[in-house]
């Protein structure tokens, strides 16, 4: 029996407020939540396509790494293996570390959304000071939601 459980998009910042329609493991449909205080039934395509995304046969659920000996170049699905997330953060982190260790805190940058930038501004100051450029909340699904219901018919 179908069941709508209510959900928001992860893809942008707004996180519109979506309706997923479900039946058992599977997500048979997804609109908009004319509930959700901040999108007022407003979903970009982004958002209502997020079910192709789920269920997607080519989604990756696991973090793939590259095996060793195999050169960089065109990605072939055998040329990866599956790693725990733990790992791969450890990796990773290792390597940052060798980054700023080597050639300081403004090696290391990267670009985000507002929302997100601001979940990292603890990491960001932590060791040295690390080069991050965000999005400008001027549009947003939100937004654009509020013009449409506002624009005269």
């Amino acid at each position: 029996m179908a069941e709508v459980k209510r959900t928001y998009c992860r893809i942008c910042e707004p996180k519109c407020g979506l309706l997923a329609t479900v039946e058992g493991p599977d997500m048979v449909m997804v609109r908009p939540d004319p509930e959700h205080p901040m999108s007022q039934g407003f979903a970009c395509q982004n958002g209502l396509a997020i079910q192709r995304i789920v269920d997607d046969p080519d989604r990756v659920l696991r973090p793939p790494r590259r095996k060793a000996g195999i050169p960089a170049g065109p990605a072939r699905r055998q040329d990866f293996e599956e790693v725990s997330w733990n790992d791969v953060v450890r990796e990773i982190g290792g390597r940052l570390r060798e980054v700023i260790d080597r050639h300081g805190g403004g090696a290391v940058g990267g670009v985000m959304g507002q929302a997100r930038c601001a979940l990292l501004r603890p990491v960001r100051r932590r060791r040295g000071s690390l080069s991050w450029s965000s999005c400008s909340r001027r549009s947003s699904a939100p937004d654009a939601g509020r013009r449409r219901q506002r624009a005269p018919s």
